[in-house]
């Protein structure tokens, strides 16, 4: 877990038992000067973790061994600043994604997304030379910040979903692949007041995950998605009401596996996906977690099983 104030933690995955959908979840980190939760991820010890950053109208990638953040073994540590971890990080400078990957694989792309509907793809091996000190990731316009980092194979398709429920699904080909330096292009044609605040690539599943601030969850089937030319307005995805409050976050992922959701507040459950119902895309879902009336969910994250040892899941 990331905090808004920048403290970072690991802990073992096993540590969070199953629990039934609708519960209230257990303690996951203390919030301590309101400093609430805002990444969660789900990583194999030896992975590499990507961080994007964002200061003014550029942004910035750092790589970490997974093994040399911080373990712990209580739940309610406070976990260490990343300042120490990353020296280089200015005062104003913030991360607004992180992403696990095994390697550096010659043959995929490294996908970012915007809040305001950008889109830009890199082959992942230009970011290989990246370590603590960071190198440029993507220059962004005025006002703009970096939110999500996939990784894509060729042929893939992108999906971009924003927070009053809209999506779009285009081929990732049709993004021109970029340098680091250079900007992004257009991904989707926003709605006033709406911008995205989730991305992914088709290549992790078979459903679309969507949870709104409130802790209402459900499954669509990808093939409920038509697909369209990038640059466009997109079709719903969540019916957004009082009841729902806006979507929190989005993943493709497979029915089989497990999710934790962690929230602002520090609150993490885990459940599995098979107790989410399949729904249409515009629909409002099902209670995943019971949320205080001052809390919200923050991230989300999946695994899956091999065997009886859990793995990552997602790219």
């Amino acid at each position: 877990t990331l905090s808004q104030g920048g403290y970072i933690k690991r802990i073992p995955a096993d540590v969070y038992k199953t629990q039934r959908r609708g519960g209230k979840g257990v303690i996951s980190v203390v919030n301590r000067r309101e400093d609430e939760v805002q990444h969660l991820l789900v990583a194999d010890t030896h992975d590499l973790v990507l961080f994007f950053t964002t200061l003014g109208d550029r942004a910035r990638f750092y790589l970490l061994k997974c093994y040399d953040l911080p373990v712990e073994r209580s739940r309610t540590a406070k976990g260490m600043p990343m300042v120490n971890l990353l020296p280089s990080l200015e005062e104003e400078e913030k991360v607004t994604a992180i992403l696990s990957v095994p390697n550096m694989r010659e043959d995929c792309y490294l996908v970012m997304a915007t809040r305001r509907g950008g889109i830009k793809r890199t082959p992942l091996s230009a970011f290989a030379s990246a370590r603590s000190r960071g190198i440029a990731a993507m220059k962004l316009k005025k006002g703009d910040e970096l939110v999500s980092a996939k990784v894509m194979l060729p042929g893939e398709e992108i999906i971009l979903v924003t927070r009053k429920g809209l999506s779009s699904v285009f081929l990732g080909d049709q993004v021109t692949s970029h340098s680091r330096a250079a900007g992004g292009i257009r991904g989707m044609r926003l709605m006033p007041g709406d911008e995205v605040v989730a991305m992914d690539t088709t290549g992790g599943g078979t459903h679309l995950l969507v949870i709104s601030e409130k802790g209402r969850c459900k499954l669509t089937s990808l093939e409920k998605y038509s697909r369209h030319n990038r640059g466009v307005k997109g079709v719903g995805t969540l019916k957004v009401t009082f009841k729902t409050g806006e979507v929190a976050a989005a993943e493709v992922v497979d029915p089989s596996q497990e999710l934790m959701i962690v929230s602002a507040k520090g609150k993490l459950i885990r459940i599995d996906l098979g107790d989410v119902s399949i729904q249409g895309r515009n629909t409002t879902g099902v209670a995943t977690q019971e949320m205080e009336p001052d809390d919200s969910v923050a991230s989300i994250a999946c695994l899956k099983r091999s065997n009886t040892r859990l793995i990552p899941g997602g790219s």
